[in-house]
C-alpha cells in the first residue's frame, strides 16, 4: 500500500485522494509483510585498518491498516513493530521499542482523507511524491502535511503544507518564528496523450529557527555551505515540470527541476546559487521480458527540499531495499568529497554536498528476463560528482580536474515458493575511482559489495 502523489505514464496514477481498497462502512483492514534478510557486505569506498565484511541476518514486520468509516472517509496507518532487527540471542526474548535509538515500533505513516464542499482533504504524515519521486518523494515514512485537493475537468489542482520542522509547541516562546514550512502548489493531469505534473514548492524559514552566522543546515546541506547572513527569513524556490507518454514502443518519462537558489545566506555558496536537476526514464517491453534504463543530471549548486530520503530509486545498485538495505552506488560517492555531511575515512570534511540529487550525474540499463520460474534483474550503472570542489574563505573553489565516479551493477532473482511468498538472490557491486585529492595518502579504493538472501511473505 503506497497512496501517493506520483505522476506515472501508463497511467495518472497521482491521484491526490487514492481510494482505499473496497471494504464495507466501519471495515478494518490489516495487511503488509513479513521479510527476513541475510546479508554480506562491505559498504566502505575506502580501506580502513580492518576491512572484514559485515555477515548479519536480520528481519522486518510491516502491517499497513486501513479503517473506513464511510466511501469518503477512511484513515491508513504503516506501522513496523520490527525493523531491521538483527537476529541475534539464544532461548531469549527480543525486547523492541525500549530504548530512544531502538528503531523498532515506527509508526511511518499515519492519515486521514476526507471530502469537505467538493474539496478532497488529507491531513497526518501521509505519502507525497512529487514529479516522478524526484522533486520529492516519501521513500516508506511519510510528509506531516495538511493537503487540499480538487479534481477539475480531468486535470487535478493540488495545495498542501508541510511541516519540516515545528519549532515550538508552546506559546511565549517564539512558537511561530521556529517553524520550517514547504508550501506545495501543484496541477497534475492529462494534455492529448502525454501526462503531466507541474509543481512549485517553496521552503520558508521563519525568523528564529536559524540565528545569524549559523549554518542553515534545514536538511538541504552539510557543513560550511552558507551562513546565514542576520536574523532575517531564508527562502528558497523550485519550479518542476514532469511530461510521460509513448514514443513508439517505448515509455518516457521526463523531468526538469529550476531552483532559485537560498535567500539570506552568504553568496556564491552552493546554498545561495541557482541550481537544476534533468532526468529521463525509459522503459519498454521485449520477447523475452522488458527493460528499463534511466539518466539524469543535478547541477553542482541543486539542492533538493528533502534530501536523503533514498529517492529517487534509480535502481537497486543505488537502493537494495528491505531490511539491512544498502545504498552502495550513492555512499561510494557520497563518502567522497562531496558531502560534508558524510565523511568516509579519509576523506575531506567541508566539501560541496552530493546526493542522488545534488551535485551528481549518472545513467544506467536494465533488463527484466523470465527464465522458467525464475525472474532475473540484472542492472549496469554509472555515477560521477557533477564538480568535485571545497570551500574556501571566498565561496567554492575547484581544487582539482579529474571528477569522481563509480561503476556498478546488480543482480536480482526471485521466484515464487507459495502463495504470496517470494524467494530473492540479490548481488550488487560498485568500484568507486576517487581522484587524488580525496584520499589520504596510503588509503586506496575500496570495492563495494552486498550480496543478500531474502524471504518474504505479504499478507
Amino acid at each position: 500500500m503506497k497512496k501517493s502523489i506520483l505522476l506515472g505514464t501508463a497511467a495518472l496514477a497521482a491521484v491526490a485522494l487514492a481510494a482505499p481498497q473496497a471494504a464495507q462502512a466501519g471495515e478494518t483492514k490489516i495487511g503488509g509483510y513479513y521479510m527476513f534478510n541475510m546479508v554480506n557486505t562491505q559498504n566502505l569506498a575506502a580501506a580502513t585498518a580492518n576491512m572484514e565484511n559485515a555477515n548479519y541476518m536480520v528481519h522486518r514486520l510491516q502491517l499497513n491498516m486501513d479503517f473506513k468509516a464511510s466511501d469518503k472517509s477512511h484513515a491508513h496507518m504503516v506501522v513496523r513493530p520490527v525493523d531491521s532487527g538483527v537476529l541475534s540471542g539464544a532461548d531469549s526474548q527480543r525486547n523492541v521499542g525500549t530504548t530512544a535509538t531502538d528503531a523498532n515500533w515506527q509508526v511511518r505513516q499515519l492519515w486521514l482523507e476526507t471530502e469537505a464542499w467538493g474539496v478532497g482533504v488529507k491531513v497526518g504524515d501521509m505519502p507525497v511524491a512529487l514529479n516522478d519521486g524526484i522533486l520529492a518523494d516519501n521513500d516508506t515514512t511519510g510528509f506531516g502535511s495538511i493537503l487540499l485537493s480538487k479534481n477539475i475537468g480531468g486535470h487535478t489542482l493540488i495545495g498542501a503544507l508541510n511541516k519540516v520542522v515545528e519549532g515550538s509547541t508552546t506559546a511565549g516562546t517564539l512558537a511561530d518564528s521556529k517553524d520550517l514550512d514547504l508550501w506545495i502548489l501543484s496541477a497534475l493531469g492529462k494534455l492529448g496523450k502525454v501526462n503531466y505534473q507541474l509543481t512549485a514548492a517553496l521552503i520558508n524559514e521563519q525568523n528564529g529557527l536559524v540565528a545569524a552566522g549559523v549554518q542553515p543546515g534545514l536538511g538541504l546541506a552539510g557543513n560550511g555551505l552558507g551562513n546565514k547572513l542576520n536574523s532575517g527569513t531564508l527562502n528558497d524556490y523550485w519550479l518542476a515540470l514532469t511530461l510521460g507518454g509513448n514514443a513508439g514502443p517505448v515509455e518516457l518519462t521526463g523531468t526538469a527541476i529550476l531552483e532559485t537558489g537560498m535567500s539570506n545566506v552568504v553568496k556564491g555558496t552552493q546554498l545561495e546559487s541557482s541550481g537544476t536537476l534533468f532526468a529521463l526514464r525509459a522503459k519498454g517491453k521485449t520477447g523475452f521480458g522488458g527493460w528499463n534504463g534511466y539518466a539524469f543530471r543535478a547541477s553542482k549548486n541543486f539542492t533538493s527540499p528533502n534530501p536523503g530520503a533514498n529517492q529517487p530509486h534509480w535502481s537497486a545498485t543505488w537502493d537494495s531495499g528491505g531490511p539491512g538495505a544498502q545504498d552502495l552506488m550513492e555512499v561510494a560517492l557520497t563518502g567522497a568529497p562531496g558531502d560534508g555531511s558524510f565523511t568516509a575515512p579519509g576523506f575531506a570534511a567541508n566539501t560541496r554536498i552530493a546526493t542522488d540529487t545534488s551535485n551528481m550525474y549518472g545513467l544506467g540499463l536494465g533488463v527484466n528476463v523470465k527464465a522458467g520460474a525464475w525472474t532475473i534483474n540484472p542492472s549496469l550503472d554509472f555515477a560521477g560528482l557533477t564538480n568535485d570542489t571545497v570551500l574556501s574563505s571566498t565561496g567554492l573553489t575547484t581544487v582539482r580536474a579529474n571528477y569522481d565516479h563509480a561503476w556498478g551493477g546488480s543482480l536480482v532473482l526471485s521466484t515464487k515458493l507459495q502463495e504470496a511468498t517470494t524467494l530473492a538472490l540479490q548481488g550488487t557491486f560498485v568500484d568507486p575511482h576517487l581522484t587524488a585529492g580525496g584520499v589520504a595518502a596510503g588509503v586506496t579504493d575500496e570495492t563495494m559489495h552486498y550480496l543478500s538472501a531474502n524471504i518474504k511473505m505479504a499478507f
